[in-house]
């Protein structure tokens, strides 16, 4: 395309086929050039930000976990230099800012995501003070969501509340969570398996998953290799159905944060059969 023919919706067009694609450099500054391009013509939505930070913040931790991605990106960045804290900074600023604008369960749950994720590349102190965070975060978008019981920031709330190690979930916030759990599940085993989409196999996953890490993490009997080979079978079947490149990896990065924590915290037993399950199924979506 010409230069002159790449307004401000074209460059929004091309930052979204670039994050489909994981190419995090190119979607950045397509989205960047969107929010800076002018005029009363230009259809700029503000999902750009929300997306463009969303990308900074995932980048950000790409590069932090993945030496050989730093080394290439470092190769090809030319004069400009990618750097984790600077894409944190950046994301987060974004986030606060779209929230005061106007608060909603999806910039709630973004922001929220994006504390999970820097998360990992935290110890101590620090990662507490970011998992505390994005417990908030996502429970306020669990609250307010349009959807009841929405799947997705239902079992992040819980996935990241459950990171804590250090403090009980109390038993009002459990019944609140087995029950979303149980209405989400119920609503699903009544759809034909055939008319499930790839988010609703996932949906069917998750909140799978965060039923049994909530009862296993209370020191209930669970047997953790049937619970986990089932969960397993659900991500697999979700991933040979459907979904992106980038939708794939969504999926793969929460099991690796839950894995992550597990492992940091020493809860072993945890660790050792999503770690497995998780091993498997980056397999498939190679």
């Amino acid at each position: 395309l010409m230069r002159g023919w790449l307004n401000g919706e074209l460059h929004t067009a091309f930052g979204d086929t670039y994050a489909e694609l994981l190419d995090y450099p190119a979607a950045i500054t397509h989205y960047e050039a969107a929010l800076e391009a002018s005029g009363a013509r230009e259809l700029v939505p503000l999902r750009a930000v929300e997306q463009l930070a969303n990308l900074q913040s995932r980048f950000g931790v790409a590069l932090r976990k993945d030496a050989e991605l730093a080394k290439t990106v470092a190769k090809e960045a030319g004069a400009r230099t990618w750097q984790p804290e600077e894409l944190w900074s950046a994301a987060e600023e974004r986030l606060k800012l779209l929230i005061q604008l106007s608060p909603s369960s999806e910039r709630n749950a973004l922001l929220g995501g994006h504390y999970k994720r820097v998360a990992r590349c935290r110890t101590g102190a620090e990662r507490k003070k970011l998992l505390e965070a994005a417990t908030a975060y996502y429970e306020k978008a669990f609250q307010t969501a349009s959807v009841r019981d929405n799947p997705y920031v239902l079992v992040n709330w819980i996935f990241c509340r459950l990171a804590d190690a250090e403090t009980a979930i109390s038993e009002t916030d459990e019944q609140t969570m087995k029950g979303a759990i149980s209405r989400n599940l119920a609503k699903l085993a009544a759809q034909p398996r055939v008319e499930m989409d790839f988010w609703s196999r996932i949906a069917e996953a998750d909140t799978t998953l965060a039923r049994t890490l909530i009862d296993a993490i209370a020191g209930r009997e669970v047997n953790l290799q049937a619970e986990t080979t089932k969960v397993h079978d659900l991500y697999a079947a979700a991933l040979k159905v459907g979904g992106t490149r980038r939708e794939h990896a969504s999926v793969l990065d929460t099991l690796d944060f839950l894995v992550e924590i597990f492992e940091e915290d020493n809860r072993t037993a945890l660790a050792t059969a999503l770690r497995s399950a998780v091993d498997e199924l980056r397999v498939i979506v190679i």
